[in-house]
């Protein structure tokens, strides 16, 4: 399942879920993720339809100046006999080099583009406002055209009249 992302008008919500296998027999886990300076979340155990599932929600402030477009995580595992464990999430968006020597999972903050509105119709042109403008391109390329062949032949005029 992994992490789930949930874009809100102010706030996403990250939602990091670890399923049954993933657990690995942990009797307790938590979260440790750099938006909040790495201090431990618990996740809370799964209800008895989804026994051995934990998971946790953190809420991000869209207006935060310093929201960052991807946030690194680990999860540690506390077993039963009091020993302890880190490991990544399986399902997460990509690893990382940590300053440990090992990886860190981290997730994508990318809001799904909002939906493109459809633009009003455009009303069809008339047969007369669809010809104007061709007909003016067609006027002033004979005009141009007009020039250039009297400006040949006023040249042609002045040569021979030097001969």
């Amino acid at each position: 399942m992994g992490t789930k992302l949930g874009y809100l008008k102010t706030k996403i919500k990250v939602t990091f879920n670890i399923e049954n296998d993933a657990a690995q027999g942990a009797k307790e886990i938590y979260l440790l993720c750099e938006h909040n300076g790495w201090d431990p979340i618990a996740l809370q155990p799964g209800t008895k339809s989804k026994e051995g599932t934990f998971s946790t929600t953190i809420e991000l402030d869209k207006k935060d100046p310093s929201l960052k477009d991807k946030y690194q995580y680990r999860f540690q595992y506390i077993m039963h006999d009091g020993s302890e464990k880190f490991d990544n999430d399986w399902h997460a968006d990509g690893y990382c080099a940590n300053p440990f020597g090992g990886e860190n999972s981290y997730f994508v903050i990318a809001e799904p583009a909002e939906e493109v509105k459809a633009e009003e119709p455009v009303a069809k042109e008339t047969k007369k406002e669809a010809k104007a403008p061709a007909a003016k391109k067609t006027t002033t390329a004979k005009k141009a055209t007009t020039a250039k062949k009297t400006t040949a032949a006023k040249k042609t005029t002045k040569s021979k009249a030097k001969e």
